[in-house]
């Protein structure tokens, strides 16, 4: 019965790494896309790209392993299905709640690490990926004004011109800007020196120039024109910061939070990977089991629809409780209760079959 176990096991953990692998792929090439796009705006500064990358993948782990762990099983009996080789288990005496252990053996590590993520590294590692984004910010700030270019800065709203920019990024010279106002006014600013700064406190930019002019254009037909020795100019649509989320909250924070929706809302939702990890094990041998002339593949539709279900009922009830639909005691517990009932009897009704 061990060399059984070693077998399946292996197995299992072989799909299982590499279906891991193709998921986190996915996902970590949609989101260097969404960054990409991000410097492409000047939102963050592209020498930073690769740590924000690094950062999300613990958090992409967490959320991919019960998937991953489904679909490992499914895909791994199917094949042992398949071969025949687990009709042979079978006849040869192995019983079904041999098969269970198995699968609670190796599902019960992963979600113990899943809490240690959850709880612990994925909060250490948001705060820090926190910073990361605002000094990204802070940078992108500074370099995202090019030497003899016209830039867009703020969604159009200011159009800039700079001849020279020093090594440090912060000296200019040689400075054009337009910008658009309101009901179609806007201004032309030119200067023959400046600096770039950005607020630490708002992380917003501005123009400190120097020496030039203001032509401000109404809708009149009429021009003001400014000369000053110094002006500030502010370049960001909006001065808000980069707020750090949820999951950057420690655990011991939230524990002394629980009182407040919000903190007992993402405590239930780091235990919620653990506890689903758990029960879709429930299911693997029903949903695994293919006759002779099935498909190695033939239910995993089935096992990524009762996923999706799973997933999706878990948003809503986080959505319920933000708008206080459920009661505050409810929280995401009934969604485990009712998927432990389906797992329930449909673990009970193949074991009648078997």
């Amino acid at each position: 019965m061990r060399i059984i176990r070693h077998y399946i096991s292996r197995e299992i953990l072989f799909t299982f790494s590499a279906t891991l692998i193709v998921l986190l792929a996915i996902l970590l090439v949609q989101r260097l896309a969404l960054l990409l796009t991000e410097v492409i705006n000047g939102g963050i500064s592209p020498n930073i790209i690769l740590s924000m990358i690094g950062i999300q993948i613990l958090r992409f782990v967490a959320e991919l392993v019960p998937l991953s762990f489904l679909l490992a099983s499914i895909a791994a009996f199917g094949r042992l299905y398949k071969d025949s080789e687990m009709t042979a288990m079978f006849a040869l005496g192995m019983p079904l709640s041999a098969l269970y252990r198995l699968l609670f053996q190796m599902a019960i590590p992963f979600a113990a690490i899943l809490l240690l993520l959850n709880f612990f590294l994925i909060p250490y590692f948001s705060m820090h990926f926190h910073d990361v984004q605002q000094q990204a910010r802070e940078e992108a700030q500074l370099t995202i004004i090019k030497a003899g270019t016209f830039k867009e800065l703020s969604r159009g709203k200011n159009i800039v011109y700079v001849k020279e920019i020093s090594e440090n990024q912060q000296e200019i010279q040689d400075v054009f800007i337009k910008t658009l106002g309101r009901d179609g006014e806007y201004s032309i600013t030119l200067a023959k020196s400046g600096r770039q700064e950005v607020a630490p406190e708002l992380g917003t930019r501005f123009l400190i120039l120097k020496d030039g002019n203001r032509y401000t254009f109404t809708n009149n037909g009429s021009v003001d024109v400014l000369n000053y020795q110094e002006i500030i100019l502010r370049l960001d649509g909006s001065g808000e910061q980069v707020i750090p989320k949820m999951a950057a909250f420690s655990s011991s924070d939230l524990i002394e939070r629980l009182d407040l929706i919000f903190f007992q809302m993402e405590f239930e939702r780091r235990l919620s990977s653990a506890i689903s990890l758990l029960i879709i094990v429930l299911m693997i041998p029903a949903l695994a089991h293919s006759g002779p002339r099935q498909g190695r593949f033939g239910n995993l539709l089935a096992a990524i629809f009762i996923y999706v279900i799973y997933f999706n009922l878990l948003n809503l009830a986080q959505t319920w409780m933000r708008k206080g639909i459920t009661p505050y005691w409810l929280g995401l517990w009934w969604v485990h209760v009712v998927m432990l009932a389906i797992a329930a009897v449909i673990a009970y009704r193949f074991s009648k079959r078997m």
